[in-house]
């Protein structure tokens, strides 16, 4: 049994039970998918309003709003075998912290210790920065590295009080 489909000339035929779609032909300039049929239905009826939602889909991405923005922090644990440390940097202002477990004498938890950026170590200027922990086993800093301008500073926890940076150089 055969019963004309659509104008492209395709036609519906039974296999048995279950309707095939054979001799299907997609006209010249149709859509592929759903989304092509969406937008060449939209410019149809809006050209304006179609830009408009091409230009407001494609904002947050052109913006850093996107996924590509989500790592604001990156996070690496300090080279010294014996020290329970991470560092965090912000990936943008390469502002430098740190934290690291400590046992309280009264608590089965125990808790973490953070440092905050203190000088050399505070935000500064625009940056794509990152850690490196070296592969010195006995070191307990880690070099802060702009990955825009090639500028290194080592940052290190300064009398368990707060973490300093070298000022960067290249």
């Amino acid at each position: 049994m055969t019963i004309p489909a659509d104008k492209a000339g395709g036609r519906i035929e039974k296999a048995g039970s279950l309707p095939t779609l054979a001799g299907t032909i997609r006209q010249k300039g149709a859509p592929k998918n759903e989304k092509e049929r969406l937008m060449s239905k939209l410019k149809r009826a809006n050209p304006r309003f179609a830009g408009l939602l091409a230009l407001a889909l494609a904002m947050p991405v052109a913006l850093g709003w996107g996924p590509a923005a989500a790592q604001n922090y990156v996070f690496a644990p300090a080279p010294q075998q014996d020290l329970n440390r991470i560092y965090r940097v912000d990936v943008a202002t390469g502002e430098v912290s740190a934290c690291q477990f400590a046992v309280k004498d009264d608590s089965p938890i125990g808790l973490t210790l953070c440092y905050p950026a203190g000088q050399g170590a505070k935000a500064g200027e625009a940056g794509d920065y990152s850690l490196i922990a070296s592969s010195h086993k006995q070191e307990a800093g880690i070099f802060r590295v702009n990955r825009r301008t090639g500028a290194v500073s080592v940052c290190y926890v300064r009398e368990d009080q707060e973490v300093v940076c070298t000022p960067p150089s290249k």
